[in-house]
């Protein structure tokens, strides 16, 4: 009954704060504009691909109300995640014959069709990236490495991908992504959608080097930075914190202008959903050098949920990403490895708090384009056509369709803003990592309780933030797309950002607290 008491609420906030009241929200509940329905993985591994087993899945998809599908193909389990490769293989003639014949008949349907790099990415793997030369020497990224002789030098990691070098986006763009443009039939272009990055692995390691870093951060931050370097590793003295903040900053605005805001701009400019798992799911703010920063870069950020259980931390950073950016969607990938037991009522049950939780597009794991031999069914079940539950799952799919829709109506307001502790993290990572298991904390605490709602904030939109007053309560005005509003007195801006960066003591800052 709790969780149905929130989901009402939370409707009854899309309504009231909703900016567009010309819309006709119960028209549009009661029939949702195409696009807002549940989108699949559709895993092409197994079998040889068959025109004849397409039209017939298509089918029974768009009988059951599915909005879309997406492609994915699966890795090796065991040795190293080389990608398993389908029948016919990805990017040869033969499948790009398959992806047409998808494309056109899902444009026939008015269903989207998109593509997941899941096992084709992984840098240093066998597979797609790695034929299409994108992980090359040129590309490799470099860290910075503390000597024993007390100087830190930059070294080669081979396998890995340097987003601070433009070359690695430009060439994703014009090999990746370009060619679905080219090989998808004029009149299935309004059907490509849904692509998604899956568990992105650039580098494995936080201190970055490229070829012009030291020339870009003197621009940016008036000093050189080289004879400080010692400074990340080890105490200088009282540049220590300013040294480590001014580093982290210029890695991750290189980092956002070479390689996830192309990617992010390729996809936005055409109106299509581009969603991503990162492997921590927003509960490390140091992935990528800063989570949010970068995963704001999407137009629909996402986390992936195994199991069947909700993840209050997962979603609330995604989610507050999307208000705090103004991105459409946020993604739930749900719920992988479940096993063949799984039933409509766990389904529902998770689905259900991960919506209360921000989500508004659902997304299941599991669609098999066969099941022959089984030997390859990736993080099991298939939760569609496959189940005796099938007949009734239309039912389950429109109920989360017209909360996808509503749910991105309005503008987001919430009690408690608790701010993401990444610059903690920076300057000190023992405490910072104490302050995040604090912050994880309290977001769950509240999410159990049901006692009032909140977002994370990152540094950059606290800093942007204005303090307001409506009707009476003190507000914290983010991007003019979402509000905090204060129970108690709140401190001024400034302080509040003071605090964010000084709190020694790893306390989770909230807003209030």
């Amino acid at each position: 009954m709790k969780t149905s008491r929130i989901l009402f609420a939370v409707l009854a906030t899309a309504l009231i704060g909703c900016s567009s009241w010309g819309e006709n929200l119960v028209d549009g509940f009661r029939t949702p504009p195409p696009g807002y329905g549940e989108v699949p993985f559709w895993w092409w591994n197994g079998a040889r691909l068959d025109k004849a087993r397409f039209l017939w899945q298509l089918d029974e998809l768009h009988r059951a109300g599915i909005s879309g599908v997406q492609i994915n193909y699966c890795h090796l389990i065991t040795g190293p995640w080389d990608e398993v490769p389908g029948d016919p293989d990805i990017f040869t003639d033969a499948w790009w014959d398959a992806f047409s014949f998808v494309a056109v008949e899902c444009a026939k349907r008015n269903m989207g069709v998109g593509v997941s790099d899941y096992a084709l990415a992984f840098p240093g793997r066998e597979n797609l990236y790695k034929r299409l030369k994108i992980c090359t020497p040129e590309t490799y990224s470099q860290h910075l490495v503390f000597q024993k002789d007390g100087k830190v030098v930059p070294v080669v990691r081979p396998g890995t991908l340097d987003p601070m070098n433009a070359e690695t986006a430009r060439r994703l763009i014009e090999r990746f992504f370009d060619p679905f443009l080219a090989h998808t039939p004029p009149e299935a272009h309004k059907a490509l959608n849904y692509f998604f990055q899956d568990e992105l692995i650039l580098t494995d390691h936080q201190r970055i080097w490229t070829a012009n870093f030291a020339d870009e951060f003197k621009k940016r931050k008036g000093y050189d930075i080289v004879p400080k370097l010692r400074g990340l590793f080890t105490d200088i003295g009282p540049d220590t914190y300013k040294v480590r903040l001014d580093f982290n900053d210029v890695q991750v605005a290189l980092t956002e202008e070479r390689y996830f805001k192309p990617l992010y701009e390729w996809h936005a400019k055409r109106g299509l959903i581009y969603g991503c798992d990162h492997a921590s799911r927003g509960k490390n703010p140091m992935q990528f050098g800063d989570y949010m920063r970068t995963t704001r870069w999407y137009t629909a950020p996402g986390f992936d949920t195994p199991g069947s259980g909700p993840d209050p931390v997962k979603c609330k950073v995604g989610s507050s990403i999307s208000h705090l950016y103004h991105r459409p969607r946020v993604w739930l990938e749900g719920y992988h490895s479940q096993g063949w037991q799984a039933s409509t009522e766990t389904i529902f049950a998770a689905t259900v708090r991960n919506y209360v939780y921000g989500a508004n597009l659902f997304n299941l794991h599991g669609l098999y384009y066969t099941t022959e031999g089984g030997w390859w069914e990736w993080a099991p079940p298939c939760y569609h056509f496959r189940q005796p539950y099938w007949k009734l799952m239309p039912h389950t799919f429109k109920y989360f369709e017209r909360l996808s829709w509503m749910l991105t109506r309005g503008v987001h307001v919430c009690d408690v803003a608790i701010v993401m502790p990444q610059e903690m993290m920076v300057v000190n990572s023992f405490v910072g990592t104490k302050s995040t298991a604090l912050s994880h904390a309290f977001i769950r605490k509240l999410a159990v309780e049901g006692s009032c709602d909140c977002d994370v904030i990152d540094s950059d939109s606290l800093a942007a933030a204005t303090i307001g007053r409506t009707e009476g309560a003190v507000t914290l005005d983010v991007a003019g797309d979402c509000s905090v509003t204060a129970r108690g007195r709140l401190a001024d801006g400034t302080a509040i950002s003071f605090t964010a960066r000084a709190n020694d003591e790893g306390d989770a800052l909230a807003i209030p607290v």
